[in-house]
């Protein structure tokens, strides 16, 4: 397997950075809901699980939640417990399930995580009835880069047009969503651009920098940027710049023959 574990959980102390995190994610499971209506539905890297009882609770006829995690599975099936809801270890590049078994299929910051992305998308294919619907996010990495925000744990990220390009070997009928908008910069935010690179270039400003609460360097960092506090999920036109992409796909008829090329 090449692929990293990241996922978020609140069962710490509450901060304005993953309360932010928290927001992003489950308004991503609020955007898949209209997906799963009487639907046999995949969530794949589930993480602890919140989002599968989402959907569970919200007429799926059935979830089965996979992540690679053991610990986290074990937590899921502690704290989120339906008839219809099933937890299970599983590797994303080995799906334990039939063809055309699924419904939906639903992948949320996950593709970014693993180094053989095209065989990922093959199993999820493979898994998936012919017509049925993927929902996957993930990072644009343009946005990521604008922000200065690596994340260690990401093997590849995509830009608009590469994830476009690798949907479109499955996938028919993409539309391609954005979440957490960013304004395009002017002169006054260009100013405060330059002038974080010139306190990062020197060390006691550093410190300084370092000691103010998260809360107000996060808020300042924003307003450098152009980031959006808005969560809610739009359609994206003209490349508008987003942090996410959320993508709406059907499996196309030919993905079957293609799926081989992958395996």
């Amino acid at each position: 397997m090449s692929h990293t574990c990241e996922r978020l959980t609140l069962n710490g102390k509450a901060t304005d950075k993953n309360l932010d995190l928290y927001q992003e994610h489950i308004r991503r499971y609020h955007f898949c809901l209209p997906f799963i209506k009487n639907k046999k539905v995949l969530d794949i890297a589930c993480g602890i699980g919140y989002g599968a009882k989402l959907m569970a609770d919200n007429q799926a006829l059935e979830v089965f939640a996979g992540d690679v995690s053991s610990s986290a599975i074990s937590i899921a099936r502690k704290k989120y417990v339906a008839n219809n809801l099933h937890f299970q270890q599983m590797d994303a590049l080995a799906i334990p399930f039939s063809n055309n078994y699924f419904d939906t299929i639903v992948s949320l910051e996950t593709i970014e995580h693993i180094g053989r992305y095209e065989r990922f998308m093959s199993e999820i294919s493979r898994c998936l009835k012919f017509g049925g619907t993927l929902v996957l996010s993930t990072p644009n990495r343009k946005s990521v880069k604008r922000l200065d925000v690596s994340n260690q744990f990401h093997i590849k990220e995509f830009t608009q047009d590469e994830l476009l390009e690798l949907l479109d070997v499955y996938f028919k009928n993409i539309e391609l969503f954005g979440q957490r908008k960013l304004s395009r910069p002017d002169k006054l935010q260009k100013l405060f651009k330059k002038l974080h690179f010139i306190i990062n270039g020197i060390p006691f400003l550093g410190v300084l920098r370092d000691n103010l609460p998260y809360s107000l360097r996060h808020k300042i960092g924003q307003n450098i940027d152009g980031l959006d506090d808005d969560f809610s999920i739009r359609k994206i036109e003209d490349h508008q710049d987003f942090l996410y992409f959320i993508a709406v796909a059907r499996k196309s008829l030919h993905a079957s023959t293609l799926a081989e090329n992958f395996a």
